[in-house]
């Protein structure tokens, strides 16, 4: 999936980094949009106001349309949009997954936006930095 273009406050406008986001996700994610497409009304717009088939002017309706029904049937906790940018930001560190992938999925063009913002060093696993230094000099 591609991000092309956000919609913000009623108004379209290029990404903010202007550049076309490719969006990676899991398989069953990815069937699910893939199923979704197959249903949706609008080519255009993979969650379009169902009366106007045009972009929502803000995002609360999107979630209490889609977004918290969906997470009530897989029994998921909701958590604002916000709240999610940084849990996933803290589960790439305690992975030990590269940085730049987290900076990458939050569309940010300098690494030190994401680590200034978004990692905090207490979601590191302190308890195995020693041993993660030993194996580096290893």
């Amino acid at each position: 999936m591609t991000i092309q273009r956000s919609q913000r406050h009623g108004k379209l406008k290029e990404t903010k980094t202007n550049i076309v986001n490719t969006v990676y996700m899991p398989s069953p994610v990815k069937e699910a949009l893939q199923l979704h497409r197959q249903t949706a009304k609008s080519d255009l717009w993979v969650f379009p106001n169902e009366n106007t088939l045009q972009p929502y002017f803000e995002s609360c309706p999107i979630v209490k349309t889609y977004l918290k029904p969906l997470l009530e049937c897989l029994n998921i906790p909701y958590k604002t949009l916000y709240a999610t940018r940084h849990s996933f930001a803290s589960s790439v560190v305690e992975k030990n997954l590269p940085i730049t992938l987290a900076q990458k999925y939050l569309g940010h063009q300098k690494l030190s936006t994401t680590m200034d913002f978004y990692v905090k060093n207490g979601w590191m696993d302190v308890a195995n930095i020693d041993k993660e230094i030993d194996r580096l000099f290893a």
